[in-house]
């Protein structure tokens, strides 16, 4: 528990340079072995209930500082979510979040050839052709509910679902 305090306060505290110590030194201690969450042992329901959020001090740190990132470099964000990639979701929703906010898509997701085919962009190199293309279209969704329709075209042409972008028409 006083890792995953002490980590906080650092990232709360220190501003951007305390983040990201903060982000930098949790990645390193979770890739080391026992993860922030895990030097707290102790039993009962408050106990269970500071575990879960020490779990999730991590992602949030690192999802912080990449989005500190993401007005500089959308690619160097990416690679500090892929640290996510054993988070299940978290990594895929927050790279969703990067491909809205930027609006780099060509940087992150490539650009669509004469052929019909997508050209590798960032995410490629992180995740899978299909989850790729399952992430694009779920930004596509997302970006239909903020009411951005010109984004979810762009972003279900890259993914390849074209059936999806006549009905978005």
């Amino acid at each position: 528990q006083r890792y995953a305090t002490a980590l906080a306060y650092l990232a709360e505290a220190g501003g951007g340079v305390g983040l990201l110590q903060a982000a930098h030194l949790g990645v390193v201690m979770d890739v080391a072995g026992p993860s922030v969450g895990d030097y707290a042992r102790e039993d009962g329901a408050d106990a269970s209930a500071r575990r879960t959020a020490q779990r999730r001090l991590l992602p949030m740190l690192v999802a912080s500082y990449s989005a500190s990132l993401q007005g500089l470099d959308a690619g160097a964000a990416l690679g500090y979510l892929a640290l996510l990639s054993g988070r299940g979701r978290f990594a895929k929703e927050q790279a969703q979040r990067l491909l809205l906010e930027t609006r780099q898509f060509e940087t992150l997701a490539g650009t669509v050839q004469p052929s019909g085919a997508r050209s590798p962009g960032a995410l490629d190199a992180r995740f899978s052709k299909r989850e790729v293309s399952g992430l694009l279209a779920d930004a596509a969704r997302r970006a239909v509910r903020s009411g951005r329709p010109a984004d979810a075209a762009e972003l279900l042409v890259l993914s390849g679902r074209f059936g999806a972008l006549f009905e978005l028409m």
